[in-house]
């Protein structure tokens, strides 16, 4: 007699037999990636907030009320990181006086010869297995080269240094092993265009670095060696002091995240974040803006609409 499982009733157990051969291990998985790509496809505000939360610093203008600090003489005097683990402000040498309005979620501030500096925030990371990404939307005036971030500094100007300049011709990464110290990416931009540019320095992997510009083109540089000492700032809208490329148009957003002495699998921001950064910076033209049609109802007329 068996009981509802199929084992006999009132027996007694058997001896246990000898243990059975080991199957062939499978193959090693891929890098475990596939997490971060299902949230940033499923859930893509909740990845950017907690990203920004842990960035090194997160400027945007999606409120100017809240997100800059105006003084009595109508001076932006603070634009207000959004990482809220460890704050560092944008603090204005020059304050800018204007904020240019785009759309409903994306605002910028105007530069024409304004500079701010945001303090204790390494560009340049000199620590083993680093990197800094770094992701900006602006507009430009002007055929003139101009600095849209920088960590150069003036009272050692023969120290390597990184940043991003341009020109309403061409972008120039800089920080890069080469005689100029910088590459250049062919860009030309009427006035009033937008353009996000997403770069990344690096010292893994012989040092290799990379850029995405404006969501689709990219290109991959060698970077410099860097030197011990670090600058522990940065400057937005040109460089340190009085600089004769400082920039003329705006700056909508500025993504800045450091990895310093990260795991030997991590060799950057992953792709999907990356992605999900860029796509929620880029400014749409509003020519190209095409409001939601509003569907007729049956037999509803065209006055009832």
């Amino acid at each position: 007699m068996v009981d509802i499982f199929g084992g006999a009733v009132g027996s007694r157990n058997g001896s246990r037999g000898p243990r059975g051969l080991s199957g062939t291990k499978g193959d090693k998985g891929d890098p475990g990636t596939s997490g971060i790509n299902d949230v940033c496809r499923w859930l893509p505000n909740i990845a950017l907030n907690e990203l920004r939360r842990k960035e090194t610093c997160c400027f945007t203008l999606t409120d100017p009320k809240k997100d800059l600090l105006i003084d009595k003489k109508g001076g932006y005097v603070k634009w207000f990181s959004r990482n809220t683990t460890s704050k560092h402000d944008a603090i204005a040498v020059r304050a800018s006086k204007q904020v240019l309005h785009i759309s409903d979620n994306h605002n910028a501030l105007v530069f024409d010869n304004s500079l701010y500096e945001v303090d204790d925030v390494v560009l340049s990371v000199y620590s083993l297995h680093s990197y800094v990404c770094v992701c900006v939307t602006y507009q430009i005036d002007g055929e003139s080269d101009q600095v849209i971030i920088s960590n150069y500094d003036d009272e050692n100007p023969d120290m390597p240094f990184r940043a991003i300049s341009a020109s309403s011709k061409e972008i120039r990464i800089w920080g890069t092993k080469t005689p100029s110290s910088y590459i250049s990416i062919k860009h030309v931009v009427e006035k009033n265009e937008w353009t996000t540019l997403l770069v990344e320095w690096s010292n893994i992997n012989d040092n290799r670095g990379m850029f995405i510009l404006n969501g689709k083109d990219n290109g991959v540089f060698t970077g410099q060696d860097l030197f011990p000492l670090e600058e522990a700032s940065f400057m937005i809208g040109g460089r340190r002091g009085d600089s004769p490329q400082s920039l003329k148009g705006a700056i909508s957003s500025i993504d800045f995240y450091t990895g310093t002495e990260t795991r030997k699998d991590d060799d950057g921001v992953p792709d999907a974040l990356k992605k999900l950064i860029i796509q929620n910076q880029m400014v749409v033209p509003q020519d190209d803006y095409e409001p939601p049609v509003k569907k007729k109802r049956e037999n509803q007329s065209d006055c009832d609409i």
